[in-house]
Parts: C-alpha cells; structure tokens; sequence
C-alpha cells in the first residue's frame, strides 16, 4: 500500500524495477505521473513525482503506455478529448 496516493493507472517495465503510476495525491484530482521502486514487504514506498498531467482530472479516460526509441523511454498518455501527452523519463 502507498498511503497518500490514488492510483489509476500502472505500468512496469521488465527492463529494471520501476514503477510508474498515474493518479493522483489523496483529496487532490489532478493527476500526475509518479514513479516508485517494486515495494518491499515492511518498507515505506517513496513516492517521486515526474509531471503534472494539467488537463487531465480524476475519472476521466485515458490511455497509457511505455516506450522506448533509440535511447529515449517515455510515457505516452492519450485522452478521449484527443489531448496526447508525450513525458520522457529519467534515466
């Protein structure tokens, strides 16, 4: 459990121990993009937040998926509104 947070969506990658999630903090509905390590039973999760997703609010429909070209990994974020949102990750 990641106490704080809501989350919507979540995508792995089989290429490390990342986690990414969409969501959003508790009692807040803008959603944002975070990425966490694999949790671990008895450890605290740490939480880190990549982006805001402005436009993009609690309950309204997407889709996500992982990337990599060449280099770049990134994240590519598709509403039914037609708003495409492209966050290249770290690392």
């Amino acid at each position: 459990m990641v106490k704080g947070y809501r989350f919507v969506k979540v995508l792995t990658s089989w290429q490390d121990d990342k986690i990414f999630a969409l969501g959003t903090q508790s009692a807040n509905n803008k959603m944002i993009l975070m990425e966490f390590g694999i949790p671990r039973p008895e450890e605290d999760v740490e939480v880190a937040t990549l982006t805001a997703l402005h436009g993009l609010s609690y309950g309204e429909e997407f889709a996500a998926t992982l990337s990599q070209q060449a280099e770049e990994r990134y994240i590519i974020i598709s509403t039914l509104r037609g708003t495409i949102y492209k966050v290249a990750l770290p690392g």
